[in-house]
């Protein structure tokens, strides 16, 4: 589901075409990265539940380049 919030633009992702790297403080060079590619630390195509996790740890530590909006996307898009 949708906050009815928009995010901007995304390039594909396999989560809500809703998600975007909206947020401006970016520490890691994910302008050319969607925020599944990000948090898939292992690289394996799929985000799991704990790298999942591991990104909402990342966010409040605050050196997290993508916004809360976007973890929602993620999070909602592993449930669909």
């Amino acid at each position: 589901g949708s906050s009815g919030s928009s995010f901007g633009n995304t390039t594909s992702t396999q989560a809500s075409p809703s998600s975007s790297n909206a947020n401006s403080n970016s520490t890691a060079s994910s302008d050319n990265m969607t925020i599944e590619q990000f948090v898939d630390k292992n690289k394996d195509g799929n985000v799991s539940k704990n790298e999942i996790m591991d990104a909402i740890d990342e966010y409040f530590e605050g050196d997290y380049p993508f916004s809360v909006g976007d973890i929602i996307a993620l999070i909602d898009g592993f449930f669909d």
